[in-house]
């Protein structure tokens, strides 16, 4: 799983990826306006610890039956750690930090705040406009009826 977080400066960055560090990230892969961490995640000791013990009682009852033996387990429960392992790093969460291009003469971040107002200025208007179409559209249909009902009126005299 990825994300990505913006910053407006490369100091910014520097001071983000420091924070990652911490947490206990690790780099990737840095470039002067964006860096790549992953979190180090081999998996929980609980879990490693249940499974080494399910899976050699499981393959030690298992092998047992088949005559193998008694150290095949212990490298069966060994291999299912590893397992275990490999899955949790590699899905482990990773996080992408960059820096914002700026524009001439705009602070950092304006660009994404003007095209956010922009699109819900864009959405009220259009949302405005269908409904002024429905008023047109049912106003048509209530006089087109009233016509109707004069006309079968003089009709009928």
């Amino acid at each position: 799983m990825s994300r990505t977080q913006y910053v407006p400066s490369e100091k910014d960055m520097e001071k983000k990826v420091d924070e990652f560090v911490t947490r206990g990230y690790k780099i990737k892969q840095q470039g002067r306006r964006s860096t790549r961490l992953k979190e180090k995640d081999l998996g929980e000791a609980p879990v490693h610890g249940f499974l080494f013990l399910f899976a050699l009682i499981g393959s030690a009852i298992l092998l047992g039956e088949a005559n193998a033996p008694s150290g095949s387990a212990f490298v069966i429960a060994i291999i299912a750690n590893l397992i275990y392992a490999t899955y949790s790093w590699s899905s482990a969460e990773e996080v992408i930090i960059k820096v914002e291009k700026q524009s001439s003469g705009q602070n950092p971040g304006t660009n994404r705040k003007q095209t956010q107002s922009q699109q819900s200025t864009n959405q009220s208007e259009e949302t405005h406009h269908q409904a002024s179409q429905q008023n047109v559209s049912s106003n048509d249909v209530g006089q087109q009826s009233h016509r109707e009902g004069a006309k079968q009126t003089s009709s009928k005299e």
